[in-house]
């Protein structure tokens, strides 16, 4: 135990000196998982009239999917779950707070939130970024998704094998409905894929 949590600990020290992953394998990474983890996931019910748009949706394999221009923060914690889930496995640990680590207080580096830019085309979905609802207004099909799903920063391991990011959606009512999910990702012959789903709040 002494030896893993010194082991973090390092890996909390040296994290200042790293380069965050790249713009443009984030943007193959969420190309390839999205959709794959929308069709995975269920998102929490939401209070009438809502419900029977949503079935009616689901039904015409149409649903419009807005997503925040921004990355959310990856939070220490879950870097670290992903760590002990993958037990030989290192990453270098990023934070917007400070982190504690065996009764120590330690101030990582602060990770900043960056714009997003990827294209997904999918029968099933429509995707826009929230910017693009402000320029220009929504067809007739597609007034019938009211909220937002927000995208973590992802995190690969050193190794560029394996990474982790989050996902949240929250409904048009704020702090009313909503869910949380963190996404373990393996990178499989130059392939990245989705290894795990993990839920992590409803509301």
């Amino acid at each position: 135990m002494k030896n893993i949590i010194f082991s973090i600990f390092i890996i909390l020290l040296f994290s200042c000196n790293k380069k965050e992953i790249s713009s443009e394998t984030e943007k193959q990474i969420f190309e390839s998982v999205l959709v794959p983890i929308l069709d995975s996931i269920q998102f929490s019910v939401l209070p009438p009239p809502y419900n029977d748009s949503i079935k009616k949706i689901y039904e015409n394999d149409k649903m419009l999917i807005v997503i925040k221009d921004s990355t959310e923060i990856l939070s220490a914690e879950e870097q670290i779950g992903f760590l002990k889930h993958y037990k030989n496995t290192s990453m270098d640990i990023d934070s917007s707070t400070v982190t504690k680590i065996n009764h120590n207080l330690i101030r990582i580096k602060n990770l900043n939130s960056h714009k997003l830019s990827f294209k997904l085309t999918d029968r099933k979905y429509i995707f826009k970024f929230y910017s693009e609802l402000k320029e220009n207004k929504l067809n007739d099909n597609e007034k019938f998704f009211c909220g937002e799903l927000g995208l973590s920063n992802i995190k690969l391991d050193n190794s560029k094998e394996k990474g982790v990011f989050s996902i949240s959606y929250n409904c048009c009512e704020k702090n009313k409905c909503g869910n949380g999910w963190i996404v373990y990702l393996k990178n499989t012959n130059g392939k990245w894929k989705i290894d795990k789903i993990i839920p992590t709040w409803i509301s």
